[in-house]
Formats: C-alpha cells, sequence, structure tokens
C-alpha cells in the first residue's frame, strides 16, 4: 500500500521517458518501494534536504525530494549510468 504520492518534475520525466522499456520497469519497482517508505535504502544531502537513491542494480540514480506533511514525494532528476 502507497503511504506516499508521487510526482515528477518535466525533465525528469523526459530522461523516464527516454529509457529503454527494460530500465523503465527497474525504475518504476524503485518508485513503488520509494511510495512505501522513501527513505529506505537512501541518503540525505544534509545542505539541501534532497534524496539520492539507485535503480536496477545501480544502473541509475534518482534525486528526489520528500514532503511529510503531504506525503509526497517529487522526483527531481533520473541519470541512467549504464
Amino acid at each position: 500500500m502507497q503511504e506516499y504520492s508521487v510526482s515528477w518534475l518535466e525533465v525528469a520525466r523526459e530522461a523516464y521517458n527516454s529509457l529503454p522499456p527494460s530500465r523503465r520497469s527497474a525504475v518504476d519497482q524503485q518508485i513503488d518501494l520509494l511510495a512505501r517508505q522513501p527513505t529506505l535504502g537512501a541518503r540525505q544531502d544534509r545542505t539541501s534536504s534532497w534524496w539520492t537513491t539507485t535503480y536496477g542494480d545501480g544502473d541509475g540514480l534518482l534525486l528526489y525530494g520528500i514532503s511529510k506533511c503531504h506525503r509526497r514525494v517529487v522526483i527531481l532528476r533520473l541519470q541512467d549510468l549504464s
């Protein structure tokens, strides 16, 4: 069950749309996890409060923010590292 809603900045959505289907599937799996537990296995940058995590066995990186009061995760950037 999702506890947080997930939204995307346009630049992150464009990067997602440019991925091949297998990579999008890996991102989707990570997004499902973030919606349930957004800090699990992630790192927070203390200066910006943004969070990072990987997807697909380290094939890519997600940068996102968390609003606890609105129960929302906002995907800011997606970078494919493979």
